[in-house]
């Protein structure tokens, strides 16, 4: 199921610094030197003497459907990657548990992206969770 609402995207260039990279991904630049090191994600690269995150893979991960990795490429070097969301800050916004939240993703109703041991939800999925919240609690009226 694909969102028609609109993302909240954010240009960012081809080859993101090791900094700009960890805060996109929500983490310390450490966890990001020790996934390299690990290989744990395709997105690192490395250039020169220190790793850099690939926009255009981030891309890939991020995103479900090609059309919208290719959609994402701007052709002069940069890429429009979404707004990512911890998965805490999706339950407050809907008025949720955490677990609501989870399931959605177990469930496959909403696409994320896990970075370590966390879940990222890009934001073009909020209209597949809103859906989704609300179809439970329209369900859980009826036990």
């Amino acid at each position: 199921m694909v969102s028609t609402t609109t993302c909240k995207t954010r240009k960012y260039p081809a080859i993101m610094s090791p900094q700009d990279g960890a805060a996109y991904l929500r983490t310390s630049r450490s966890s990001l030197s020790r996934w390299a090191h690990e290989g744990r994600n395709p997105a690192l690269v490395r250039l020169g003497g220190q790793y850099c995150v690939s926009a255009d893979r981030l891309a890939e991960q991020v995103y479900p459907y090609p059309d919208q990795v290719m959609a994402s490429k701007d052709g002069q070097g940069y890429v429009d990657l979404p707004v990512l969301h911890t998965v805490s800050e999706v339950a407050e916004a809907l008025h949720v548990t955490d677990l609501v939240v989870y399931r959605a993703i177990r469930e496959g109703h909403v696409y994320a992206v896990q970075i370590g041991k966390r879940y990222l939800i890009p934001d073009h999925q909020m209209g597949n969770l809103h859906e989704y919240v609300g179809y439970t609690q329209l369900a859980s009226y009826g036990r």
